[in-house]
């Protein structure tokens, strides 16, 4: 008798211990700790949820020498955030589970400025130091602390738990676990699997590099370095994460074709489009072409189209002569080679944005490349299927008139800064918004010492446009312009809130509302802006004046060798002489003894009694580490005289810099520019790169251009802007919310890279160069409700009949079948397709027999949720024979021996029962 409770109680730990068990594998929700809230919006920091911003992330941690690990639950094992993994580059999501890709080391604006310095005659160690001074230290080496390339990482992150799982990266490639390194830029969903352009690098296609050969690692550092690999299309299986490759644009052979020599002709292999039209999984691709002879590589840019991607059957729908040899693909065109940047279907048609300005089309006196193009593909299907060439025609919507393009490049004629644009489908309208080219921009400060294109990006800064389905296009935001003289119809000008925003970089549709976001310029350029004389523009009087003290005070150094005062301080601690030091006997000059060289030096200047302590540490530094050679007098009184004036007219600008008035200013700063270019080359090395960093320009024209992007940066708030866009009254009119202008409040998020929706949260990964990408989550006002099901659910189904059920989730997303918690063999259960794209499943009559009679939980599982429910096993039906019906006598027989059986047991209980 005790036999029973003791199997309940051993059943019921059981349940127990198995209920502990999934609770245990089940991740807990994030403690969100940093939340960032405005207009009515909240976002939470999920990366690293247990650091603040403006602290590194980067997603991921790095252990060195190419390890990259996950952290798990938000929080960092190991505590050594991968900042140079510096932006999300790409992102689609799948139930919980964002799938994103990294972009490693952005920009490369670390080694671009360290090349400007080191130009300028100025070493790389002291380079590395001042632009660590200029970026307090924030903006990454474009490469690890131990030197290593880890390269880019592609993983899953689940916004909820905060849980990550590394899919593909270096140490996954050098161990065999995946096909490279990659550099994932777009993604979307397709018939429940999930695709991503962009190239992988591997370290085997370079060979040598301006004649060098190169080993393998050597190679992939390159390819990591220069962003550059194979381009492809990967598909993931979000049901066993499975990634594969499904298609590589070109082989090892083509891929060195299009690369060249990697100077500048070679063509940018990373490729960006990728969307779906009519049942197809549309890409942008590059292959090689045919041979030219203008240096150039070969390249051929072209879209791709595919109804079973997984087979890796794509087929080219269009090339370089359908677009009308619009994309700009070489790494010195517009954007670095953007070509082919989006596809999106919009009433009935496939768009194509272009990237279309290369060096031939460079105005050369402005020195921007030509504006973005867009054309429209239509199709045929009395021509072939989706995937023939022959069924469709391209037609130029923006881009030459000439070719029959109803608006030129750019749209307005006296736009010209914007290179690339960004669509998305919003209302019955296709909205379009600008990018300006911030490479360029980049480019002309520190490789050319220009604010030409800066002045011009500026002054341009983006709009956004729609389209209706006439292609009749409205200016939504932007400034009054010969093609829109009332303004824009949200009443905002060019730029939103900032002409700093040089990017409407992602777009998306959530919840019925459209959001944007952009680039800002402020945190990277404004800072190398003042690095090559934006400073004078920017600072305070105060600020300016200290800095013009400590050049006086630097030069009072140079030439005090020949005081008494400094003769007797060096007497007095019996240091080393100049003659004991001009023998190799080194400095020995003590941090004391300096000290007091320079307060000696500070007394000695008028309207000078002291330094900030940044630069008093400075000077005391040069000095105890013989970079300033107090002891020597290098100035003759010809060239001390001119460097006194030089530093009087400094000062004397002090009064101009509040009075906003940058046309009297840059007059004044050419007269300074034009004293010190006659007397630069008799400075000593050290004072030449102090006044270097602040006279670096030369002409008049450039300091005049400078002055213009000043009016922009002066008070600019650094970090991204993100818009809230709503169509009102019928779509006739849009009202625009500006969620945060501060990157939420981190300045180093100088953009918003990609968006990705899930049943709760809209994902958000921002762009951050100096301290690595961080994802973000918004919590959805209301949330999608879960799949249901909506045919079988509380039914009830007699054992042995087929069971039909089916859930309201589309067919391509099917999983799995669950019941009562087990995972259903597909053997027992078929799947078809509704005729409206539902999962429709038929439970097998032989499985059916075998359930219990009674209520069973049934879930039918797609990637992205679930259908649940219940359903009911009764007892099936008897069918009594009619007369003289003999089709059923077997039935009659076995239940008669049943009966029998069941009359036995009973008596030979009974009797038992008797017996005690």
């Amino acid at each position: 008798m005790r036999s029973i409770p003791v199997r309940l109680l051993a059943a019921a730990l059981c349940c127990l211990l198995c209920m502990a068990s999934v609770a245990a594998a089940e991740s807990p929700e994030l403690n969100i700790r940093y939340r960032y809230s405005n207009a009515g919006y909240t976002f939470e920091k999920v990366s690293h949820a247990s650091s603040p911003t403006e602290t590194e992330d980067g997603v991921v941690d790095y252990l060195g020498n190419h390890q990259i690990r996950a952290y798990v639950d938000g929080v960092s094992e190991v505590g050594n955030a991968d900042a140079i993994q510096s932006y999300s580059y790409c992102a689609v999501a799948c139930g919980d589970w964002v799938y994103m890709g990294t972009m490693y080391g952005a920009l490369s604006a670390y080694t671009q400025v360290q090349n400007s310095l080191t130009g300028m005659g100025i070493s790389s160690e002291i380079a590395s130091a001042i632009i660590d001074a200029m970026f307090n230290g924030k903006l990454n080496r474009g490469r690890e602390d131990d030197g290593y390339y880890a390269g880019s990482v592609f993983f899953k992150f689940n916004v909820k738990t905060g849980e990550t799982k590394i899919l593909m990266s270096r140490e996954m490639y050098e161990k065999g676990e995946c096909s490279g390194v990659p550099i994932f830029r777009s993604a979307c969903e397709y018939k429940g699997k999930l695709y991503f352009v962009g190239l992988v690098s591997n370290g085997t296609a370079l060979k040598s590099y301006n004649g060098y050969p190169l080993s393998q690692e050597a190679a992939l550092n390159l390819e990591i370095m220069m962003q550059t690999g194979v381009p492809s299309i990967y598909e993931v299986d979000p049901r066993t994460d499975e990634v594969k490759k499904v298609y590589e644009c070109v082989d090892v052979a083509g891929y060195r074709k299009l690369n060249g020599n990697m100077n500048g002709k070679s063509v940018f292999t990373s490729t960006r489009a990728i969307g779906t039209y009519q049942g197809y999984l549309i890409a942008g691709g590059i292959r090689v072409g045919a041979e030219r002879t203008d240096g150039y590589a070969p390249g051929d840019a072209c879209i791709l189209a595919a109804n079973d991607p997984g087979s890796g059957n794509f087929k080219v729908i269009a090339d370089m002569k359908d677009l009308y040899d619009y994309p700009a693909i070489w790494r010195d065109a517009a954007s670095g080679g953007g070509g082919i940047y989006q596809v999106l279907e919009y009433n009935g048609s496939l768009y194509v944005a272009i990237a279309s300005g290369t060096r031939d089309t460079m105005d050369p006196d402005t020195q921007l490349y030509r504006p973005f193009a867009i054309v429209r593909g239509d199709y045929d299907a009395s021509k072939g299927a989706i995937d023939s060439r022959n069924a469709w025609t391209w037609t130029p919507v923006v881009g030459d008139t000439a070719d029959g393009a109803r608006y030129t490049f750019g749209i307005d004629p006296e736009r010209t800064a914007s290179t690339v644009c960004t669509m998305q489908v919003y209302g019955d309208h296709l909205y379009i918004g600008e990018y300006n080219d911030v490479n360029g921009s980049l480019t002309g400060v520190l490789q050319r010492q220009s604010f030409k294109v800066l002045r011009h990006n500026l002054e341009q800064s983006i709009n956004l446009y729609r389209m209706d389905k006439d292609e009749n296009i409205e200016l939504v935001v932007g400034a009054k312009t010969a093609m829109f003289p009332n303004g824009s119809i949200s009443g905002l000008k060019s730029g939103y809130a900032s002409h700093m925003n040089q990017y409407t970089w992602m777009t998306t549709v959530f919840e019925d509302k459209m959001y944007l976001s952009t680039m800002d310029e402020t945190s990277l350029v404004h800072v190398i802006a003042q690095f090559v004389n934006g400073e004078l523009l920017t600072m305070s009087e105060e600020e300016w004046q200290s800095q013009v003290n400590y050049l006086r005070v630097l030069v009072q150094l140079l030439t005090n060798s020949q005081t008494t005062k400094t003769r007797q301080i060096l007497s007095q601690a019996h240091e080393v002489t100049a003659y004991s030091r001009s023998r190799g006997a080194g400095t020995n000059v003590s941090e004391a003894t300096a000290e007091a060289i320079v307060e000696q030096a500070i007394a000695s200047v008028d309207g000078v009694d002291s330094l900030e302590q940044s630069q008093l540490d400075e000077a005391i530094a040069d000095i105890v580490s013989g970079a300033m050679n107090v002891e020597t007098a290098p100035l003759s009184s010809d060239v001390l005289k001119k460097v006194q004036q030089l530093n009087a007219m400094l000062s004397s600008l002090t009064s101009q810099l509040g009075s906003n008035n940058f046309a009297a200013l840059a007059s004044r700063y050419g007269e300074a520019l034009e004293l010190y270019d006659a007397i630069r080359d008799l400075l000593p090395e050290n004072l030449q790169a102090i006044y270097d960093m602040l006279l670096s320009f030369t002409t008049l024209e450039n300091m005049e251009d400078l002055a213009v992007c000043m009016q922009y940066m002066t008070g600019s708030k650094a970090g991204f802007d993100l818009y809230v866009i709503e169509e009102t009254n019928g779509g006739s009119d849009v009202k625009v919310t500006r969620v945060t202008d501060n990157g939420f409040g981190d300045r180093y998020n100088h953009g918003l890279r990609v968006f990705a929706g899930t049943n709760d949260y809209l994902a958000i990964g921002t762009a951050n160069p100096f301290l690595g990408t961080q994802i973000w989550r918004m919590k959805a006002q209301s949330p999608k409700a879960p799949y249901k099901l909506i045919l079988g659910g509380g039914e009830s189904f007699a054992q042995g009949s087929d069971a039909l059920l089916a859930s309201n989730a589309p067919r391509d997303k099917f999983w799995r079948v669950e019941i009562d918690g087990e995972i259903l063999p597909v053997s027992e259960y078929s799947v078809s397709r509704g005729d409206d794209d539902s999962t429709h499943v038929i439970l097998k009559g032989g499985y059916v027999a075998k359930l219990a009679l009674g209520r069973h939980d049934i879930a039918i599982v797609s990637t992205d949720g679930s259908a649940e429910g219940f359903f009911t096993v009764v007892e099936a039906a008897i069918d009594l024979p009619q007369t003289g019906d003999s089709s059923n006598l077997w039935l009659w027989v076995t239940l008669g021996a049943v009966a029998v059986v069941l009359l036995l047991a009973c008596i030979y209980a009974g009797k038992k029962r008797q017996a005690k």
